[in-house]
């Protein structure tokens, strides 16, 4: 039954890659006259581009050399933007029937500047992003405490030591008092991506970093995440709380991934079962999901990633869409949700209308 879901699933994810594929050519080749020397140079185009992403990792698996992925991942996102912007062309031509041939060279043209853009943006470090945040619960003396919030950092085979280093060093100048990680931090195997964890050892801050388990933990072997955490100086924490600065609740969950895995879920309940006093509570939980039941609990501020605000087209109009709380601060009852962007990237190395950042917090006694 296992092989045969499997199956399933690869016959369709199949026929809709391939079936964009032709969406796209099929849309080209209706609303313009081409040579039929053009139209067999476009289907050759399209299905090397295509099939790059499988070519890609066969050849990656057999000869080790990570860089034989990238064309197929850049094509993923080439896929996806142009399929965006060439469904808002057809339906553009619904009601201006007669400018479909300009409309459709129209959307060639800012597909191809989409793109470039796209490719562009991620070569910008991530944005410092600075928040701040009145706490009702946070005394004066606390007043000022600052959080670094990273997310979705995504280390795989494509992350350069370089950039990690940029990363450490640009947290550290923050000076922050703690630094808290919400999940998808790594998107490996420890065995390919063991050259990380002494740097981010290097991370500073006044009472530690604290992480939680994202979805792609669970997809990449969960005991990777535990051990690349222990050797980079993070602490899990799983359903569990720690108290730092004398009053300040740490609450950290599981991604609700794990019940997929047989492991233990997010339960909230747990994870504050020894909390007594009305000391702030900050969440940490990888999906922004549960923020109302959370306020309930008395949870003061929730930390959370996953969406990368859609990252590229068309999930930046379908995320909202799929998360209320799907980017940026948000307020309920006097506490507040942080949806972050994310810090790396997931999938294609692209993004368009959304950057990469670090966010730094500041709680502010009221």
């Amino acid at each position: 039954m296992t092989f045969l879901r499997m199956a399933f699933f690869i016959f369709v994810a199949s026929s809709l890659y391939f079936g964009l594929h032709y969406y796209i050519y099929w849309s080209i080749v209706r609303s313009i006259f081409l040579t039929s020397t053009v139209k067999a140079f476009i289907k050759i185009f399209m299905a090397i581009g295509g099939l790059s992403f499988f070519l890609g990792e066969f050849l990656r698996r057999r000869s080790g050399l990570e860089f034989l992925i990238y064309g197929g991942h850049i094509w993923l996102g080439m896929l996806s933007i142009t399929f965006t912007i060439f469904v808002l062309k057809d339906i553009f031509s619904i009601f201006l029937p007669e400018h479909r041939k300009i409309l459709t060279y129209a959307s060639i043209v800012v597909s191809i500047a989409a793109i470039a853009f796209a490719i562009i943006q991620v070569k910008q470090p991530p944005k410092l992003k600075e928040i701040q945040i009145p706490m009702a619960r946070l005394s004066q003396g606390q007043s000022g405490f600052r959080i670094i919030h990273l997310s979705d950092i995504h280390i795989n085979h494509f992350t350069s030591k370089e950039w990690i280093e940029s990363l450490v060093e640009r947290v550290n100048q923050q000076n922050p008092d703690v630094i808290l990680i919400t999940g998808d931090v790594i998107d490996d195997h420890l065995d390919r991506i063991r050259e990380f964890p002494p740097i981010l050892r290097q991370l500073k801050s006044k009472h530690g970093s604290y992480v939680v388990s994202g979805n792609h933990e669970y997809y990449g072997g969960i005991q990777h995440f535990n051990d690349f955490c222990d050797q980079s100086g993070f602490q899990i924490l799983n359903n569990e709380t720690i108290t730092i600065d004398k009053g300040i609740h740490i609450v950290g969950i599981p991604d609700d991934t794990a019940k997929s895995f047989s492991l233990p879920g997010p339960d909230l309940g747990i994870a504050m079962r020894n909390i007594q006093d009305d000391q702030p509570i900050i969440l940490m939980s990888h999906k922004p999901v549960g923020f109302p039941e959370a306020v309930k609990k008395g949870v003061s501020l929730q930390l959370s990633g996953h969406t990368h605000s859609g990252q590229i087209l068309p999930l930046n109009l379908l995320v909202p869409l799929a998360f209320k709380y799907s980017y940026g601060l948000y307020e309920l009852d006097a506490a507040y949700i942080y949806t972050t962007s994310g810090t790396g990237l997931w999938g294609p190395p692209m993004r368009i209308f959304t950057s990469s950042e670090i966010v730094s917090i500041d709680l502010i006694s009221q």
